[in-house]
């Protein structure tokens, strides 16, 4: 999402290619559930986002200026995280530092071996 408003009251699956290519190559091969840059992204109580595989990665969060608050994601539903058992690191939620990431009572982050449930790169 580069603007705008979205919402997911269903089920989104992230299945990551299982022999990626590695990071920054030209046929990288990574998969998201969601990615976000601007605007309000909800996961409502009836939204679940699975992840499993290589390099999957359930939301990412990641705003083009450092201004605080201009991507949001409010969670209120699940999220199910788990990596391949050879190459771990697969993440539940990723935020730049920037990005808002809202975690409401009754969400759930299920993270299974080898997962990242939450990771933001910047302390406030």
């Amino acid at each position: 999402m580069l603007q705008g408003t979205g919402i997911n009251d269903g089920t989104i699956e992230v299945t990551g290619n299982n022999s990626p290519a590695a990071p920054g190559s030209a046929t990288y091969e990574g998969s998201l559930g969601f990615y976000g840059e601007k605007g309000t992204f909800t996961n409502t109580s009836t939204g679940k986002i699975i992840t499993s595989g290589t390099l999957a990665h359930s939301v990412v969060l990641k705003q083009k200026n450092q201004t605080p608050g201009e991507m949001t994601f409010n969670h209120y539903g699940e999220i199910n995280v788990s990596s391949a058992s050879t190459k771990p690191g697969n993440i539940g939620v990723y935020s730049d530092g920037y990005a808002l990431a809202n975690f409401y009572d009754g969400s759930k982050i299920y993270v299974g071996d080898d997962s990242i449930g939450i990771h933001t790169s910047k302390k406030r």
